[in-house]
């Protein structure tokens, strides 16, 4: 089992607030600038307000946002969010790292900043005639504000604080110690990885679904990879779980993975989707969790191929009848002898007629009767 780490030997944590400010390039929309005949079927102001009206090209603004974003989620990467986002929990060990990239991004923002605040009017002007039509110019050019106004709406910074445990003041904090706080930190860092991996999850394209063929580990999985090791100070047995992605990712996403190797990573991720679920199976060990994903990936292991069918005979066409035997010969012999005919039998002798001269004498049984015949004689 991997190395874990008691919450009570945990000596400070780093709050890492990052300031920043990005004008939108919206403003509010002013009923006034609206058609008359619009503006009498709006609802009351009391009821209904009439939204935001964009100023300035979007795109321009978002490659500006960029930089800080860039930020943002180095801090999300590398710590637990806390403060509903607006503050990240980092190891102090990692804060120095941290701050090295925040400093690469600010130099960019500010470098981006120049170039923006240099062109500001310009790609207004150009934006303005090709998007709205001409009766709106006015209305729009005087809702935008001076580039001075704007300048002070674009800043990128942070700031951090270090925190200890104290026993002197534990009791003052209505929230809990910093133990209490410690394990909540714990639990939030599960779910937020949970979370991280159910998005990049259901990408629509290249998502962690589609893990087949990778010849190095994306970025994105590194993501969760290091989200899994910063988080491993607040919730140690984290621990267990990036060790496992670690070695995972490494044989999956390389030239000739093995689909065991894809299928094992896919379960890991599987594993790491449910936040309770993974932080019991990490708890309980490096074996829990590799069973659990075993399971997970059972669907994309390679299947056995199946049994090939046995070949019927074609009963469309008649079978010829078979040779006969030489005992079923013999048989059908004996049964056609059998029914051979006989010699012809002997006809009878017909009998010879009686001639007049041999006529019986009738007086011996009839006399009278041979009288009779004697008369008609």
């Amino acid at each position: 089992m991997s190395d874990t780490t008691n919450l009570s030997s945990v000596q400070a944590i780093d709050l890492v607030r990052i300031d920043s400010a990005i004008w939108g390039g919206e403003t509010s929309l002013n009923p006034k600038l609206l058609p008359a005949e619009v503006r009498a079927v709006l609802p009351p102001k009391g009821l209904v307000k009439p939204g935001r009206i964009r100023i300035y090209p979007k795109g321009v603004l978002e490659n500006l946002k960029a930089a800080y974003y860039r930020s943002y989620e180095r801090a999300r990467r590398m710590g637990v969010s806390i403060f509903d986002g607006n503050a990240f929990a980092v190891d102090p060990a990692l804060t120095p790292k941290l701050v090295t990239h925040m400093q690469a991004d600010q130099q960019d923002f500010l470098a981006k900043k120049s170039q923006f605040l240099a062109d500001f009017q310009p790609v207004f002007d150009e934006w303005l005639d090709r998007e709205w039509p001409q009766e709106w110019h006015a209305a729009v050019r005087g809702l935008l504000p001076p580039a001075d106004f704007v300048e002070r709406r674009l800043r990128f910074g942070w700031q951090i604080f270090s925190f200890a445990p104290s026993l002197s003041n534990d009791g003052l904090n209505s929230g809990g110690g910093f133990a209490e706080s410690m394990s909540e930190l714990a639990g939030s860092a599960f779910e937020q990885l949970a979370v991280q991996v159910q998005t990049l999850w259901n990408k629509a394209k290249g998502g962690l679904a589609a893990v087949k063929g990778w010849s190095r580990v994306p970025d994105y999985v590194q993501a969760i990879i290091d989200k899994a090791e910063s988080t491993a100070l607040f919730a140690p047995e984290i621990r267990v779980l990036a060790d496992a992605l670690k070695q995972a990712a490494s044989a999956a996403c390389r030239k000739g993975a093995s689909p065991q190797d894809t299928a094992l990573l896919k379960g890991l991720l599987i594993a790491a989707k449910d936040a309770d679920g993974c932080r019991a199976l990490c708890q309980s060990g490096d074996a829990a969790l590799a069973a659990a994903a075993q399971q997970s990936a059972a669907p994309w292991l390679p299947q056995p191929e199946p049994a090939p069918a046995p070949e019927l005979p074609d009963c469309s066409v008649p079978l010829a009848p078979a040779a006969p035997t030489p005992a079923e010969l013999a048989e059908a012999e004996a049964v056609c002898a059998a029914f051979q005919p006989g010699p012809a039998p002997v006809p009878e002798p017909e009998p010879e007629p009686a001639s007049q001269e041999q006529v019986p004498d009738l007086s011996i049984v009839n006399p009278e009767l041979a009288a009779m015949l004697g008369l008609l004689g």
